[in-house]
């Protein structure tokens, strides 16, 4: 519960309507403001206790009670994520165990940690069911045939590693850069596997397993049925992690921001959280930034972090016009994604700057952003994709591409703020990236 200091007293608390209601209808008493005591007078249900755990306050139950909700749940963390009335007197009420120094006896934040991943596993358990009822993940097929193995055991099985991320490469062709890259990422401790993408189909271009970096992370060589951008976005069935950070080949890498980036989007990971925008609506000004620009449309996906359930959108309910575009122009697939996004949560996408990393190794290259007709290709693909999207504007209600003020800014650049400076490379984000990110208006693609 949420201590209020404004004009109330010290010990006031703010109680959740949900909480409230619950009181009121008698079926829990709330003990200083943390703890919820249930009713033995009436039946447990699950809805009940899943509040509890939303609201962060610790169920108090006795065994009998616990059974029930077990068989409900099957989640044998539930012991964790409660405290058994059995513990206390048989008679003991709200006012004799809020008396029996429970803040003292008891770890409260690993057991309100346990509630709420109780309820992030129920739901992804559903999701998993979901996913292989209506929109299955893509299965894996190795790129080396002696990694059937490996691969088969690291299928996707509902466990999912909430503080750990997946880093999808897409390559092509740049077999010497991608040694690099893997060679950094292999050291970072937030990284479950690194998975690369192997878009070149001709197979005498596949290096020797042996050629290939040693890295503490485990590496997954994916082969592809064809040159597709479309491949980026791949919901593999190996990817055991809600946080993926899609990675071009020729990325410059600095693991300490793009940690401190995925713990920023880890806070809003219902949006893009990337290195590079693109501003659209400036016809004048048409390209990429890493910095400078005040004002953005798009967060590219050549260095960002994206949700696991904007691939399996991606994947399964895109149409097949657009998806066609992409392979046709070999473009569009990161304005696609951009679309995807806005459409399904409302909110802006976060541009992190990163600007340290061109201090790295910057690689020299010629992409498909430096043909000619790049942009101009570019600004096609939106009209393509607004225009069969659904509607005019492209995304559901709510999106669209009306408000050009409300982009979200991370900026890692050094400037005055609020009296106070925030350093270059998005050092001391906390809770300046919170403010700055709150006090923002939503805005649209």
């Amino acid at each position: 519960m949420r201590q209020n200091g404004k004009n109330k007293p010290a010990n006031h608390f703010d109680i959740p309507p949900k909480i409230n209601k619950l009181i009121m209808e008698k079926k829990i008493c709330l003990i200083n403001g943390t703890f919820c005591l249930v009713s033995n007078h009436l039946p447990i249900k699950w809805e009940v206790i899943k509040i509890l755990f939303q609201e962060s306050c610790i169920p108090i139950m006795n065994s009998s009670q616990v059974e029930v909700i077990q068989q409900k749940i099957k989640n044998k963390s539930l012991e964790k994520a409660i405290i058994y009335r059995e513990n206390f007197s048989k008679k003991a009420d709200c006012i004799t165990i809020g008396n029996e120094g429970l803040h003292k006896n008891f770890n409260i934040s690993q057991i309100l940690y346990n509630g709420k991943n109780i309820i992030n596993q129920n739901y992804l358990l559903k999701d998993v069911n979901y996913i292989n009822n209506l929109n299955p993940l893509i299965p894996t097929i190795p790129l080396y045939s002696e990694d059937k193995k490996f691969f088969l055991q690291s299928k996707f099985i509902g466990k999912f590693k909430f503080n750990l991320f997946t880093a999808m490469i897409l390559t092509y062709k740049r077999t010497s850069y991608l040694k690099k890259i893997i060679k950094y990422l292999g050291s970072n401790s937030k990284i479950d596997k690194i998975i690369i993408i192997w878009n070149d189909q001709n197979s005498k271009n596949i290096p020797k397993k042996s050629s290939w970096p040693r890295s503490k992370k485990p590496l997954y060589f994916v082969k592809t049925k064809k040159n597709s951008l479309n491949n980026r976005f791949l919901p593999l069935d190996i990817i055991r992690t809600n946080g993926i950070l899609s990675i071009d080949d020729d990325q410059t890498i600095n693991n300490i921001l793009i940690n401190k980036a995925f713990k920023l989007w880890q806070k809003h990971n219902d949006v893009l959280v990337g290195h590079y925008k693109r501003r659209t609506f400036d016809k004048n000004k048409v390209g990429y930034f890493a910095k400078k620009n005040k004002s953005f449309d798009l967060i590219l996906t050549g260095l960002a972090f994206i949700h696991r359930k904007y691939l399996i959108k991606y994947t399964n309910e895109i149409n097949n016009k657009i998806r066609n575009y992409v392979d046709k122009h070999m473009n569009c697939e990161d304005i696609v994604m951009n679309f995807i996004v806005a459409e399904s949560s409302k909110k802006p996408n976060i541009f992190y700057d990163m600007i340290n990393n061109f201090n790295q190794f910057p690689f020299k290259f010629k992409g498909l952003s430096s043909q000619k007709s790049h942009y101009k290709e570019r600004e096609s693909c939106e009209a393509t994709v607004e225009s069969d999207w659904g509607n005019e504007e492209g995304v559901g209600e709510g999106g669209g591409r009306g408000d050009r003020k409300g982009e979200r800014r991370i900026e890692g650049e050094s400037r005055k703020r609020g009296g106070r400076r925030e350093e270059e490379g998005g050092k001391k984000e906390g809770a300046r990236e919170e403010e700055e990110t709150r006090q923002i208006p939503e805005r649209r693609i």
